[in-house]
């Protein structure tokens, strides 16, 4: 009895793992941009030279005469290219999409040696990347101006890069767009707080009450600490999305 349970058993395994294969394959190959001489469209992934370090570039669209757009990911630090099939397949037949992978970032990271990056990661030097980035794209596709998407901390790279090179952008979108960041860390501790003393955790509360005051006027070391033990409660209560390895960026 016991070797037909371990026959069916496999049997099931094996039909699952086949149907959940089958199902990748055609989602995969319906998500494949058929590169051929009639077709004009791009699957690229490259390293380019910007900043004096290799980065990472990954375009996708149907057709390279279509309006190009660079996507800003957020983090720092948080490339948004492992996910981006899960929205952006019906985007790519009216724009050619270009991730980037920032510096210390994803591809970028890996490629580069990240005790000698670390020290430029500042917001000065990633602007200057975008536009150094945005020039390679204007070349390499044939066009005067570049689309910005930003998304959370890449909505902070996109204004300033916006602000400071308008001439270059077609248009900037903004996504989970950063106004304030400081009034953003108040407001997500007040609520916090909140939540823990609505659930009766005295002493979740009292370890939040011991942040005080938080945020704190300065951008440091102490700063980080108290930021990644706010995240840590704010996922306990459903307040902040996974976990998050978010870094501050020297000024």
């Amino acid at each position: 009895m016991s070797v037909i349970w371990i026959v069916l058993a496999g049997l099931l395994l094996f039909t699952v793992s086949f149907v959940m294969f089958a199902q990748y394959k055609k989602k995969k190959i319906a998500h494949q941009i058929r590169i051929n001489p009639m077709s004009n469209g791009i699957d690229c992934r490259e390293f380019v030279t910007i900043g004096g370090i290799s980065q990472y570039l990954h375009h996708r669209g149907e057709d390279m005469d279509n309006p190009v757009m660079l996507f800003l990911h957020g983090g720092p630090g948080e490339p948004i290219l492992p996910f981006a099939q899960e929205f952006q397949i019906p985007w790519e037949k009216h724009v050619t999409i270009v991730h980037w992978d920032q510096r210390n970032s994803g591809k970028t990271y890996f490629n580069n040696d990240p005790k000698q990056v670390a020290p430029t990661v500042t917001v000065d030097r990633i602007v200057q990347d975008t536009y150094e980035i945005v020039n390679y794209l204007k070349e390499k596709y044939h066009k005067e101006k570049i689309i910005i998407l930003g998304h959370s901390w890449g909505s902070v790279l996109g204004s300033l890069f916006s602000k400071q090179y308008p001439e270059l952008v077609q248009a900037y979108i903004g996504v989970g767009q950063v106004v304030n960041m400081m009034d953003n860390e108040r407001v997500g501790y007040e609520k916090v707080l909140e939540a823990a003393k609505m659930a009766g955790n005295d002493n979740d509360y009292r370890d939040l009450l011991r942040l005080k005051p938080y945020p704190p006027p300065a951008f440091d070391d102490g700063m980080i600490r108290n930021l990644m033990k706010v995240r840590k409660f704010q996922r306990k209560y459903k307040l902040s999305a996974g976990p998050t390895t978010e870094l501050i960026l020297n000024a």
